[in-house]
């Protein structure tokens, strides 16, 4: 077979593109891409370099290059949106799920922390919105207010009309539609007040914010799966972590009040104990309302990643798939078209 290397950006752009033309415009299409592109493992292809950095080896010129294949695709997208006759008819959301990694690459300053932390350079993202179309977005200008991921689930089904034979209020959803405030310029108070960031009690902390405080339970250092090799005990895959009253660490606490100090420098926590007394209890009330947690997901056989593929990859291509092996310089996912197979 004839093997080529890309990179799962650009087979994401191919896929969208048929989708994109495979698609009636008269009717209602929901596009979700999750890009790979500013991720580990760190490679772009050549041409995106930019010409006054074009030094491989260096961080910056590599990250700027990650970033201008993230632009290709999303460019690409929007021209087929163009071609069809449906970007100006379109809502773009554009957001991140979480903060930078401390490899070096990356950079989350002035905000304290990165992926997989509690503080806010691991779960304060940057996100916007955009239409050419203003029936469609009336909203203008910039928002401090919170959106918790599981509030685009509501919000998306409203824009769509998705409600009309649902009542979302007959369903026990932790997701609030910020339709009327992202989207109008009536609705000026923020729908949500509050974040309930993690309960993990396989180590031990928990994250919550209300209004501009923000509280951190056990550890603050620590957070989800890239610490659990560093525990005195380590994660037991195959234990069920029960969530009750003994699941968090609850006398080690630290409160910030994330608006004044984004950096987390001041800890009020002693300051205002019944503050933190209060966020405790809504957190425990959370506890009572959940499953036993396992810290990974079991395997399921032929999915991604597995023992030769250690890396979440695109499964489903109009013209090829990904093959079990991948290339260990980590420059790109080996990728065989059908054709030659």
């Amino acid at each position: 077979a004839v093997v080529s290397t890309q990179s799962t950006g650009e087979l994401y752009k191919k896929r969208a593109d048929h989708i994109i033309r495979e698609h009636d415009p008269s009717t209602p299409l929901f596009l979700e891409l999750s890009l790979q592109t500013v991720h580990s493992p760190y490679w772009a292809p050549v041409e995106l370099y930019s010409p006054s950095c074009m030094n491989m080896t260096n961080n910056t010129c590599l990250m700027q290059a990650m970033t201008n294949a993230g632009m290709h695709v999303m460019n690409g997208t929007i021209q087929s949106l163009k071609d069809r006759g449906m970007w100006e008819d379109t809502l773009m959301v554009y957001i991140s799920d979480n903060g930078g990694t401390p490899e070096g690459y990356n950079s989350n300053l002035p905000l304290q922390g990165f992926k997989s932390r509690l503080w806010e350079g691991g779960v304060r993202t940057p996100a916007f919105l955009y239409s050419e179309n203003p029936d469609i977005l009336r909203r203008r200008g910039r928002t401090s207010c919170y959106v918790h991921i599981t509030d685009w689930y509501s919000t998306l089904v409203n824009i769509s009309g998705g409600w009309r034979d649902l009542d979302p209020n007959q369903l026990d959803l932790e997701s609030i539609d910020q339709t009327s405030f992202l989207l109008t310029s009536e609705v000026d108070n923020c729908p949500r007040d509050y974040v309930m960031l993690q309960i993990d009690p396989a180590l031990k902390v928990a994250g919550y914010i209300k209004g501009d405080l923000k509280v951190i339970f056990g550890n603050p250092t620590y957070a989800w799966i890239d610490d659990y090799d560093s525990m005195d005990s380590a994660c037991n895959y195959t234990y069920f972590y029960p969530f009750d009253e003994n699941c968090v660490n609850w006398e080690r606490a630290v409160l910030f009040n994330i608006t004044a100090d984004p950096s987390e420098q001041t800890d009020l926590s002693s300051l205002l104990p019944e503050v933190v007394h209060d966020m405790k209890h809504i957190l425990l009330g959370y506890t009572f309302q959940l499953e036993p947690m396992q810290c990974l997901f079991p395997k399921v056989g032929g999915s991604y990643p597995s023992d030769e593929v250690p890396f979440y990859l695109p499964f489903d291509f109009s013209d090829g798939f990904v093959t079990t092996k991948y290339n260990e310089t980590f420059e790109g996912p080996v990728y065989v078209p059908y054709s030659a197979t």
